[in-house]
């Protein structure tokens, strides 16, 4: 869908869209070119690191930063001249964040990095563009992450999605496509034929690659996890284990409104739920929750802020605001309640899973960056410990996509992928909506100038680098 000014032939569409996108690309890449401060080595003096592994900060560290690695941490001040140097008395280095479910475009990375994101696993994309938006990435011509490609698969169906194939041989060619070209794993969506999923997982296996995805309409989640699945997508996947069955089409909003409507009323104690809880810590089922973004589906009010960015209001442009009033989904008075309360049920959810064990990953699905940030609170208040949260959101994250010999904590030898943030998070899970410093190997961003740069108002003033 477009608009086009009156006297304008319909037949000039494709040279304006040529050149809108010729002068993004070109503002994406000034933009970086300008928010970019290249170290070879820095030293950031007198600064508490988090250790995730063990969930501890020690102050008083000076850790020095050489080629885009972390070469030294030390208890004793470290006399080296002509480096430049970063003060972090105050603060706290934590290993870069994860988002493991995002959707990139070559716009979002520079939310990603403002707010802490260095790595991010995208859960869908179109091939050319998720290749071409990696590369930008990599070679830092537009502000980025790290990225890390899931290929997206769903069967052709009037409610199919991305990338469909009509038959099983069509879906074990697409999982060699993806393998071939150097993705992590394979995500399913709502339309695969539940018989498809064994044989597709097997394939995938085979050529090293993890499946997901959404549970298949006319499937169960149970059913799922034994024809193979690795992974879950969205926390309301569980819920639909018991509430949807075999029998509702969750295609449809019914996956969405049967949450809203029945979730608060699903008990979590029963002996069904415990053993299908226990199935997914035996079989190490990971799940990627996206908590934020279903409670932004499911709780935001016409007329009102959605509160899952409430927080965000008072920094954000007008644009953003009002992209940010409103309710999504319809919802009749009588389930008005249960809707608004599918929070607390969801977050009793996470923490069911956290006790039993299972293996939780925080991603997106939404806004880039700042759903991360609540994210991770949401799993705080939840009651899962704040160092666990943030070990979920980076070694917990580099292990599952087979990095965590070289990133997601901060050690000696490995890539200096670092953010700095005023405070202490393990204390105070907020601290990570003040980063001050943010670190991708040899590339060093101040969020306070890319916030500038694009209409936020800053959190917190930027460490200042000296030499």
């Amino acid at each position: 869908m477009y608009v086009l000014r009156k006297g304008v032939p319909q037949s000039e569409f494709a040279t304006l869209r040529k050149l809108q996108k010729e002068q993004e690309q070109t503002y994406l890449e000034d933009l970086s070119a300008s928010l970019t401060h290249t170290h070879q080595s820095l030293l950031i003096k007198d600064v508490a690191v988090l250790d995730v592994e063990q969930g501890v900060v020690t102050s008083g560290q000076h850790v020095l930063l050489r080629d885009g690695k972390i070469k030294r941490i030390s208890n004793e001040p470290l006399k080296l001249n002509g480096i430049a140097t970063v003060n972090g008395s105050g603060k706290t280095l934590i290993p870069g964040l994860w988002d493991m479910h995002g959707h990139l475009s070559k716009e979002n990375g520079i939310l990603n990095i403002a707010n802490g994101v260095t790595s991010v696993r995208d859960m869908g994309n179109e091939h050319k563009n998720i290749m071409e938006i990696e590369s930008l990435f990599d070679t830092n011509r537009v502000l980025g992450t790290r990225v890390y490609r899931a290929g997206f698969m769903d069967k052709l169906s009037e409610n199919s999605a991305g990338l469909s194939v009509e038959t099983l041989e069509e879906a074990l060619n697409t999982v060699d496509f993806f393998a071939d070209n150097g993705y992590v794993q394979i995500k399913l969506y709502s339309s695969i034929d539940p018989t498809w999923v064994k044989p597709i997982a097997d394939r995938a296996h085979n050529r090293g690659l993890r499946l997901s995805g959404h549970v298949p309409a006319f499937m169960t989640a149970e059913q799922a996890i034994n024809a193979g699945y690795d992974e879950i997508q969205h926390i309301n996947m569980l819920f639909l284990n018991f509430l949807a069955g075999q029998d509702v089409d969750t295609r449809t909003t019914k996956r969405f409104s049967l949450i809203g409507e029945q979730a608060t009323e699903l008990p979590l104690d029963t002996d069904e739920m415990t053993a299908f809880i226990k199935l997914l810590a035996d079989k190490k089922i990971v799940v990627d929750a996206t908590v934020s973004t279903f409670r932004s589906l499911l709780m935001a009010e016409n007329e009102k802020v959605n509160p899952e960015y409430a927080h965000l209001i008072d920094h954000m442009p007008v644009s953003f605001v009002r992209q940010m009033k409103g309710a999504v989904m319809h919802v009749e008075d009588i389930h008005k309640i249960n809707y608004q309360r599918s929070g607390e049920a969801m977050q009793n959810m996470l923490k069911k899973l956290y006790d039993a064990g299972v293996n939780i990953v925080p991603g997106t699905d939404n806004v880039a960056g700042f759903t991360l940030i609540r994210e991770l609170e949401l799993y705080a208040l939840a009651g899962i410990p704040t160092a666990e949260v943030i070990k979920m959101a980076t070694i917990n994250s580099a292990k599952l996509m087979g990095v965590a010999h070289k990133t997601g904590s901060i050690d000696e030898n490995k890539t200096a992928d670092l953010v700095l943030v005023e405070g202490d998070p393990l204390e105070e899970i907020k601290a990570l909506r003040k980063p001050s410093l943010i670190i991708k190997g040899e590339q060093v961003f101040k969020p306070e100038q890319i916030y500038n740069a694009i209409g936020v108002k800053p959190f917190v003033p930027a460490s200042d680098i000296t030499h």
